[in-house]
């Protein structure tokens, strides 16, 4: 059974290969006859990242637990969910023009690119991890199979993580006394990020550091449901939405039974939710009977349309680029050292609407606020190629991590760099390594507290597989 299924695999995978190598030439050439009929390109482009998915989800190496398969979920609604539905039903986004966005701008040729573009990231991202994880884990599984029943004392961290995203929490909650629209946010917006983000990660150190059960799900409401709905109340969507996820990922490896049917429900409720939230992020839940007559956009495929709205950054920055806006070949990525620099010799930092390397301030100046997206930093920096570049590096990066989380040590670090980089799929990338480099910091102290004797198996161990690798060569 498992050569049929294996050729099968392989076939799908021949022909995705195909249809990127066609996208990449339709990226580079341009052809009118294709941007010229955005319907079929959205379906097209939308059901090719599907089938990456797909081809993913069957992939016997790859499981539920697997990490890349919640972030090309995660991506395909992000970049995917408006352009592939407004391809299937072109009315929808004309009836909601006036009363949520305006979405003309996805019947233009540069918002056709734009998904093309999305598309060439996911399938060289997830080129990227099939390379990497075909032609090197391999040699590397025997050394994580060893390290998958290290024990780590990650409970009391954990708990601090959380601690921590309260205080956090009751800092924006007692700022801005009460519910106010999304807004009038303002820097309490921040707080809300980093409590959803650090009882994310709270977490994740908990179950890795195999809490009890029992534990785990009195903590789920008592801490992240304030955080959430809270956050949810207000307008905003991203942080919920990403520590959901997060979290069912982490039940899911650490052999927690999860009820599909009510899974399917609690996913078509929280996207009826993300779409009622639209409204609510222009009111605010104070003025409730102005939501009375907006109780139609309870949808789940709304929701995923609302979701989807990280494609008009894509669109935006194609745009510029096209009116003369230079590449700034990777600058953006290393501008974070440069700003700390800045803060170090106490210099003044620029205006971040008017500063080019800042590009999710700085292109709201034409795209209004609409966060931002990691297919629009890649391509700012170095158009298609630099799209492929990064999706490919960050798809081998997160392949070899995921194999690494065999053992708890792993899991740790990999979701300190998954969070990040979960939430840099809509957002700009300045944030990301501090972030990164936060998170492992929590992650590697920790980890720290192995007794001694646990410690001499892992040295002589490392020593032992030295000395194979040296007879070796």
């Amino acid at each position: 059974m498992k050569e049929p299924r294996s050729k099968i695999l392989k076939f799908v995978g021949s022909l995705i290969l195909l249809n990127a190598i066609f996208l990449l030439f339709v990226a580079l050439g341009k052809p009118e006859a294709i941007l010229g009929h955005p319907q079929l390109a959205y379906i097209y482009v939308g059901f090719i990242g599907l089938a990456g998915i797909g081809w993913l989800i069957c992939n016997p190496r790859v499981g539920w637990s697997h990490a890349v398969i919640w972030y090309t979920l995660i991506f395909w609604l992000f970049h995917f969910g408006l352009v592939f539905f407004a391809g299937i039903f072109p009315w929808l986004p004309l009836e909601l023009s006036d009363k949520w966005w305006r979405w003309q701008w996805l019947w233009n040729r540069e918002a056709v690119l734009a998904s093309i573009e999305a598309c060439i990231f996911l399938l060289s991202f997830l080129l990227g991890f099939y390379i990497i994880t075909s032609r090197f884990v391999d040699q590397f599984e025997a050394e994580l199979e060893a390290n998958k029943n290290i024990k780590i004392k990650a409970i009391f961290i954990g708990s601090g993580c959380l601690g921590v995203a309260e205080v956090l929490f009751l800092i924006a909650f007692f700022n801005l006394s009460g519910i106010v629209p999304y807004h009038l946010l303002g820097e309490n917006r921040n707080y809300l990020n980093w409590a959803s983000i650090l009882s994310s990660f709270g977490f994740v150190l908990l179950i890795a550091g195999k809490a009890s059960k029992r534990l785990i799900y009195y903590l789920i409401p008592i801490s992240l449901g304030p955080i959430w709905l809270y956050s949810l109340a207000t307008g905003a969507r991203t942080g919920p939405f990403v520590g959901g996820v997060i979290l069912l990922r982490a039940l899911i490896w650490r052999g927690f039974k999860v009820n599909l049917i009510l899974l399917i429900g609690l996913v078509i409720f929280s996207l009826g939710t993300i779409s009622f939230i639209r409204e609510i992020r222009t009111t605010g839940v104070t003025r409730l009977e102005d939501l009375v007559d907006c109780s139609y956009a309870f949808n789940p495929v709304l929701g995923i349309m609302e979701l989807g709205g990280s494609l008009k950054p894509v669109y935006v920055v194609i745009e510029r680029i096209e009116l003369g806006e230079k590449y700034r070949f990777g600058a953006t990525y290393l501008y974070p050292f440069y700003r700390q620099f800045l803060k170090l010799k106490r210099e003044p930092l620029p205006d971040p609407k008017y500063d080019p390397l800042m590009p999710s301030y700085y292109f709201s100046n034409w795209g209004g606020s609409i966060g931002f997206s990691t297919v629009a930093e890649a391509y700012y920096n170095a158009g298609t190629i630099g799209v492929i570049i990064f999706a490919f590096l960050w798809g081998g990066v997160l392949g070899f991590l995921h194999y690494s989380s065999k053992s708890s040590i792993g899991f740790v670090i990999e979701n300190a760099f998954l969070i990040p980089m979960i939430v840099n799929i809509r957002n700009s990338f300045i944030f990301v390594l501090a972030w990164i480099f936060v998170l492992s910091i929590i992650g590697l102290i920790a980890c720290w507290p192995y007794n001694e004797k646990e410690k001499r198996r892992l040295v002589y161990q490392g020593i032992r597989n030295l000395e194979r690798k040296i007879k070796g060569l």
